[in-house]
Protein backbone atom coordinates (compact mmCIF):
# COMPACT_ATOMS: atom_id res chain seq x y z
CA UNK A 1 0.00 0.00 0.00
CA UNK A 2 1.54 3.30 -1.13
CA UNK A 3 0.32 6.53 0.45
CA UNK A 4 1.61 9.62 -1.43
CA UNK A 5 1.09 13.17 -0.18
CA UNK A 6 1.23 16.33 -2.27
CA UNK A 7 4.59 18.00 -2.58
CA UNK A 8 8.05 16.58 -2.05
CA UNK A 9 10.87 16.84 0.48
CA UNK A 10 12.74 20.20 0.36
CA UNK A 11 16.15 20.20 -1.26
CA UNK A 12 19.43 20.92 0.53
CA UNK A 13 19.64 24.49 -0.83
CA UNK A 14 16.15 25.32 0.38
CA UNK A 15 16.95 23.98 3.83
CA UNK A 16 20.17 26.03 3.97
CA UNK A 17 18.43 29.25 2.95
CA UNK A 18 15.64 28.65 5.44
CA UNK A 19 18.17 28.07 8.22
CA UNK A 20 20.04 31.25 7.28
CA UNK A 21 16.83 33.31 7.34
CA UNK A 22 15.88 31.78 10.67
CA UNK A 23 19.26 32.72 12.17
CA UNK A 24 18.88 36.27 10.88
CA UNK A 25 15.43 36.61 12.46
CA UNK A 26 16.74 35.29 15.78
CA UNK A 27 19.67 37.75 15.72
CA UNK A 28 17.28 40.63 15.01
CA UNK A 29 15.09 39.54 17.92
CA UNK A 30 18.13 39.38 20.22
CA UNK A 31 19.19 42.89 19.19
CA UNK A 32 15.73 44.24 19.94
CA UNK A 33 15.66 42.51 23.35
CA UNK A 34 19.15 43.74 24.24
CA UNK A 35 17.98 47.33 23.60
CA UNK A 36 15.24 46.92 26.20
CA UNK A 37 15.68 46.82 29.97
CA UNK A 38 13.96 45.22 32.98
CA UNK A 39 10.44 43.83 32.63
CA UNK A 40 10.18 44.80 28.95
CA UNK A 41 13.16 42.62 28.06
CA UNK A 42 11.75 39.68 30.05
CA UNK A 43 8.34 39.99 28.37
CA UNK A 44 9.88 40.27 24.90
CA UNK A 45 12.09 37.23 25.54
CA UNK A 46 9.09 35.13 26.54
CA UNK A 47 7.16 36.18 23.44
CA UNK A 48 10.09 35.28 21.21
CA UNK A 49 10.43 31.85 22.86
CA UNK A 50 6.72 31.06 22.37
CA UNK A 51 6.88 32.25 18.76
CA UNK A 52 9.87 29.97 18.02
CA UNK A 53 8.10 27.04 19.66
CA UNK A 54 5.00 27.55 17.50
CA UNK A 55 7.06 27.85 14.31
CA UNK A 56 9.01 24.69 15.15
CA UNK A 57 5.80 22.70 15.66
CA UNK A 58 4.39 24.02 12.39
CA UNK A 59 7.54 23.07 10.45
CA UNK A 60 7.50 19.55 11.92
CA UNK A 61 3.86 19.00 10.95
CA UNK A 62 4.40 20.35 7.43
CA UNK A 63 7.47 18.17 6.82
CA UNK A 64 5.60 15.08 8.04
CA UNK A 65 2.69 15.71 5.70
CA UNK A 66 5.03 16.16 2.72
CA UNK A 67 6.94 12.95 3.33
CA UNK A 68 6.20 9.73 1.46
CA UNK A 69 5.32 6.67 3.54
CA UNK A 70 5.44 3.17 2.15
CA UNK A 71 3.83 0.16 3.89
CA UNK A 72 5.22 -3.21 2.82
CA UNK A 73 2.46 -5.69 2.05
CA UNK A 74 2.56 -8.90 4.08
CA UNK A 75 2.00 -11.77 1.68
CA UNK A 76 1.53 -14.29 4.50
CA UNK A 77 -1.49 -12.61 6.12
CA UNK A 78 -2.90 -10.73 3.09
CA UNK A 79 -6.43 -11.81 2.29
CA UNK A 80 -9.38 -10.53 0.30
CA UNK A 81 -12.32 -8.67 1.82
CA UNK A 82 -14.48 -11.80 1.72
CA UNK A 83 -11.89 -13.84 3.70
CA UNK A 84 -11.39 -11.26 6.43
CA UNK A 85 -13.37 -11.40 9.67
CA UNK A 86 -16.12 -8.79 10.33
CA UNK A 87 -14.53 -5.46 11.13
CA UNK A 88 -11.20 -6.45 9.54
CA UNK A 89 -11.52 -3.79 6.82
CA UNK A 90 -11.07 -1.10 9.47
CA UNK A 91 -8.12 -2.95 11.03
CA UNK A 92 -5.32 -3.72 8.55
CA UNK A 93 -3.57 -5.94 11.15
CA UNK A 94 -6.57 -8.26 11.51
CA UNK A 95 -5.88 -11.90 10.72
CA UNK A 96 -7.82 -13.84 8.07
CA UNK A 97 -11.01 -15.58 9.06
CA UNK A 98 -10.48 -18.98 10.67
CA UNK A 99 -6.95 -18.42 11.99
CA UNK A 100 -8.01 -18.28 15.65
CA UNK A 101 -10.26 -21.31 15.23
CA UNK A 102 -7.39 -23.32 13.72
CA UNK A 103 -5.06 -22.33 16.58
CA UNK A 104 -7.60 -23.37 19.19
CA UNK A 105 -8.15 -26.70 17.46
CA UNK A 106 -4.39 -27.31 17.35
CA UNK A 107 -4.10 -26.46 21.05
CA UNK A 108 -6.87 -28.92 21.95
CA UNK A 109 -5.37 -31.66 19.78
CA UNK A 110 -1.96 -31.30 21.43
CA UNK A 111 -3.49 -31.47 24.90
CA UNK A 112 -5.38 -34.62 23.96
CA UNK A 113 -2.18 -36.22 22.65
CA UNK A 114 -0.44 -35.54 25.97
CA UNK A 115 -3.40 -36.89 27.91
CA UNK A 116 -4.22 -33.59 29.63
CA UNK A 117 -7.69 -32.65 30.78
CA UNK A 118 -9.77 -30.15 28.81
CA UNK A 119 -9.30 -26.55 29.83
CA UNK A 120 -12.39 -24.56 30.75
CA UNK A 121 -12.81 -20.99 31.97
CA UNK A 122 -16.27 -21.70 33.37
CA UNK A 123 -16.75 -21.76 37.12
CA UNK A 124 -18.12 -24.78 38.93
CA UNK A 125 -21.46 -23.00 39.33
CA UNK A 126 -21.81 -22.44 35.56
CA UNK A 127 -20.75 -26.03 34.78
CA UNK A 128 -23.32 -27.32 37.28
CA UNK A 129 -25.97 -25.23 35.53
CA UNK A 130 -25.03 -26.76 32.16
CA UNK A 131 -25.23 -30.29 33.57
CA UNK A 132 -28.58 -29.47 35.15
CA UNK A 133 -29.98 -28.35 31.78
CA UNK A 134 -28.68 -31.51 30.13
CA UNK A 135 -30.25 -33.61 32.88
CA UNK A 136 -33.63 -31.94 32.34
CA UNK A 137 -33.42 -32.64 28.61
CA UNK A 138 -32.54 -36.28 29.24
CA UNK A 139 -35.51 -36.72 31.57
CA UNK A 140 -37.87 -34.91 29.22
CA UNK A 141 -36.79 -36.94 26.16
CA UNK A 142 -36.65 -40.25 28.00
CA UNK A 143 -32.87 -40.69 27.96
CA UNK A 144 -31.03 -43.77 29.08
CA UNK A 145 -30.96 -44.52 32.78
CA UNK A 146 -27.16 -44.76 32.77
CA UNK A 147 -26.83 -41.27 31.27
CA UNK A 148 -29.30 -39.84 33.79
CA UNK A 149 -27.45 -41.44 36.72
CA UNK A 150 -24.09 -40.20 35.46
CA UNK A 151 -25.44 -36.66 35.02
CA UNK A 152 -26.94 -36.68 38.51
CA UNK A 153 -23.64 -37.87 39.98
CA UNK A 154 -21.69 -35.18 38.12
CA UNK A 155 -24.22 -32.53 39.13
CA UNK A 156 -23.84 -33.42 42.81
CA UNK A 157 -20.03 -33.22 42.55
CA UNK A 158 -20.17 -29.84 40.79
CA UNK A 159 -22.60 -28.42 43.36
CA UNK A 160 -20.30 -29.52 46.15
CA UNK A 161 -17.33 -27.94 44.37
CA UNK A 162 -19.27 -24.70 43.82
CA UNK A 163 -20.27 -24.51 47.48
CA UNK A 164 -16.66 -25.12 48.53
CA UNK A 165 -15.41 -22.36 46.21
CA UNK A 166 -18.04 -19.97 47.57
CA UNK A 167 -17.04 -20.77 51.15
CA UNK A 168 -13.37 -20.21 50.30
CA UNK A 169 -14.11 -16.82 48.74
CA UNK A 170 -16.22 -15.85 51.73
CA UNK A 171 -13.46 -16.89 54.13
CA UNK A 172 -10.85 -14.86 52.25
CA UNK A 173 -13.09 -11.79 52.30
CA UNK A 174 -13.69 -12.20 56.05
CA UNK A 175 -9.95 -12.55 56.72
CA UNK A 176 -9.21 -9.37 54.80
CA UNK A 177 -11.91 -7.44 56.65
CA UNK A 178 -10.79 -8.60 60.11
CA UNK A 179 -7.10 -8.08 59.27
CA UNK A 180 -7.80 -4.44 58.44
CA UNK A 181 -10.01 -3.98 61.50
CA UNK A 182 -7.71 -5.49 64.16
CA UNK A 183 -4.32 -4.62 62.65
CA UNK A 184 -3.57 -1.76 65.06
CA UNK A 185 -4.93 -3.57 68.11
CA UNK A 186 -2.73 -6.60 67.49
CA UNK A 187 0.29 -4.45 66.81
CA UNK A 188 0.01 -2.50 70.06
CA UNK A 189 -0.65 -5.62 72.15
CA UNK A 190 2.30 -7.42 70.59
CA UNK A 191 4.56 -4.46 71.36
CA UNK A 192 3.45 -4.45 75.01
CA UNK A 193 4.00 -8.19 75.49
CA UNK A 194 7.41 -8.09 73.79
CA UNK A 195 8.54 -5.21 76.03
CA UNK A 196 7.37 -7.02 79.16
CA UNK A 197 9.08 -10.23 78.06
CA UNK A 198 12.34 -8.43 77.35
CA UNK A 199 12.24 -6.61 80.69
CA UNK A 200 11.42 -9.82 82.61
CA UNK A 201 14.27 -11.75 81.01
CA UNK A 202 16.68 -8.96 81.85
CA UNK A 203 15.53 -8.93 85.50
CA UNK A 204 15.78 -12.72 85.77
CA UNK A 205 19.28 -12.63 84.31
CA UNK A 206 20.33 -10.15 87.01
CA UNK A 207 18.36 -11.70 89.88
CA UNK A 208 16.81 -15.18 89.36
CA UNK A 209 13.41 -15.93 90.95
CA UNK A 210 11.49 -19.12 91.66
CA UNK A 211 8.45 -18.12 89.59
CA UNK A 212 10.55 -16.67 86.74
CA UNK A 213 10.12 -19.50 84.20
CA UNK A 214 6.35 -19.58 84.79
CA UNK A 215 6.04 -15.82 84.17
CA UNK A 216 8.16 -16.08 81.02
CA UNK A 217 6.01 -18.99 79.79
CA UNK A 218 2.81 -16.97 80.38
CA UNK A 219 4.11 -14.01 78.35
CA UNK A 220 5.29 -16.29 75.55
CA UNK A 221 1.83 -17.87 75.42
CA UNK A 222 0.27 -14.40 75.18
CA UNK A 223 2.61 -13.59 72.30
CA UNK A 224 1.70 -16.79 70.45
CA UNK A 225 -2.00 -16.02 71.03
CA UNK A 226 -1.61 -12.63 69.37
CA UNK A 227 0.46 -13.88 66.43
CA UNK A 228 -1.49 -17.04 65.61
CA UNK A 229 -5.06 -15.99 66.38
CA UNK A 230 -7.47 -17.25 63.64
CA UNK A 231 -7.70 -14.56 60.99
CA UNK A 232 -11.34 -15.29 60.10
CA UNK A 233 -12.64 -14.64 63.63
CA UNK A 234 -13.21 -11.50 65.66
CA UNK A 235 -10.20 -10.72 67.80
CA UNK A 236 -10.97 -10.86 71.53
Amino acid sequence: LLLTFRGSCPSTDCVTRAARRRDQRRQQARDKISALTGAQALHAGREAWHRRKTQRAHRTATHTCRSVRTARPNTQTTASAEEMAPGAAANPRAKPKGVHKAKNALHKRRREQRGLAKTSKKTAKNRARDVERRLRKLKANGGAAADVAESEKRLAALREEASGAADARKKVATEKRYAERYRKVKFFERQKVERRLKKLRKELAARPAADGPARVKALEDDLLYIKHYPRDRKYV
